[in-house]
């Protein structure tokens, strides 16, 4: 049975589509806050700054993500007589702790899964970029968070004012 990852929607736009997530949830709400007349008013310079640099870090953890090869075991030598694992998918020896991911075709060392989200193994290169992309998506969301909660408050403090 195909699973999510094989599913010819996802291959195709997966990585276009969180390309097209991120911009909406980082660049929407900065014009609406700045073309709007909710209190507390636009951003500051300060938060403007600070969730942009969110924004900046979170797009090129992602690009590292995407782009960075997972490795690969490279054998010159003909191999006659292996001890050990082989993997019949590659026709090669199967190193430890290496995975033959199927998407890649290929053994990858020290690989974790196969990220339908970033077109690419989380590996022993990869997961450094994949770890950081987690952690700056998570840090521009609170922000957004944040920023949203001070809309909303000035939005609940003028709840009982005249409506005009």
């Amino acid at each position: 049975m195909a699973g999510f990852n094989e599913s010819g929607l996802v291959k195709v736009a997966a990585v276009p589509a969180v390309c097209a997530l991120i911009a909406f949830l980082g660049y929407f709400p900065q014009w609406l806050f700045r073309n709007n007349t909710l209190d507390p008013g636009p951003p500051t310079q300060n938060e403007t700054y600070i969730f942009n640099t969110l924004l900046a870090a979170l797009w090129w953890t992602y690009y590292m993500a995407i782009v960075t090869d997972p490795g690969r075991y490279v054998f010159d030598d003909q191999v006659i007589e292996v001890s050990g694992r082989w993997c019949s998918k590659c026709d090669a020896p199967k190193p430890s702790r290496s995975h033959h991911c199927r998407h890649c075709s290929r053994c990858v060392p020290k690989m974790d899964h196969h990220c339908p989200w970033t077109r690419n193994c989380v590996s022993m290169t990869t997961f450094p970029h994949f770890y950081r992309f987690l952690a700056y998506a998570i840090l521009s969301l609170w922000y957004l968070s944040y920023l949203m909660c001070q809309r909303f408050r000035g939005l609940w403090d003028a709840r009982h004012l005249p409506s005009y």
